[in-house]
């Protein structure tokens, strides 16, 4: 833990990193400071009008978070280096004639009044690389993601976002317990349907249980949809 003060008050710090997306952190315990100011990997600084150090370019944001905290390392961790989860939610179809009639009606009318509802809503957000919807043997129903940023954001805006899509998707399984209505009960009802991928996450990425994730390939050594998009010059 960096040596700042353990005040009870909230104060304003500095968030200042070098502007490398490619060369970040680990862990937010990697992130360390030197004497005098000097930038390793990244520091945190009271918030000065100081000149900037060594020339180098440097990303500055003023957040209220308070002092004494790890808030403080995993809010500058998650926010400037955010990681790729995956989402492997997973929900075993249950077999009566009236779910399958309705399984096939979703298969029906998936690609005309369905996926259309699910693309402007991932788009939107801007943080989902890519997503489908997977029936297996009309035995099991899965919505794969890959996305962005804090897993309680992310289940809780596409909740909101498009809660008849999963309502119709639930309606297919054993739901018992799950009001998607309810912030907490959906994001439990995901957290404990997502599967995990074989392997470890070489990025640093956790599941939503905080756990190491499972491996996922990125080719793009886990740029962000905002940087690509920006590339891309959309």
């Amino acid at each position: 833990m960096l040596p700042l003060a353990r005040a009870a008050t909230t104060a304003k710090l500095r968030l200042v990193a070098r502007h490398n997306v490619r060369s970040r952190p680990t862990s937010a315990g990697s992130l360390v400071a030197c004497a005098r100011g000097r930038i390793v990997r990244g520091v945190l600084l009271p918030l000065s009008n100081g000149p900037r150090r060594d020339g180098w370019p440097q990303v500055e944001r003023s957040l209220p978070i308070p002092f004494g905290s790890d808030t403080i390392l995993k809010l500058y961790f998650f926010r400037r280096f955010p990681v790729t989860h995956a989402l492997n939610l997973t929900l075993p179809i249950k077999q009566d004639a009236e779910t399958l009639a309705k399984l096939q009606l979703l298969k029906d009318i998936f690609a005309d009044q369905v996926q259309s509802k699910i693309a402007d809503a991932l788009k939107q957000s801007r943080i989902v690389h890519f997503a489908r919807v997977v029936v297996i043997d009309d035995k099991y129903i899965q919505v794969i993601t890959e996305y962005e940023g804090s897993h309680q954001e992310y289940t809780e805006f596409f909740r909101r976002a498009l809660t008849p899509v999963f309502a119709q998707i639930f309606s297919l399984a054993d739901t018992q317990g799950l009001d998607i209505n309810d912030p907490a009960s959906f994001f439990e009802f995901s957290k404990n349907r997502n599967a995990r991928s074989l392997g470890t996450a070489t990025d640093g990425s956790t599941d939503i249980s905080g756990n190491t994730s499972g491996w996922l390939f990125s080719a793009y050594d886990h740029m962000t949809v905002a940087d690509i998009l920006t590339k891309l010059g959309k």
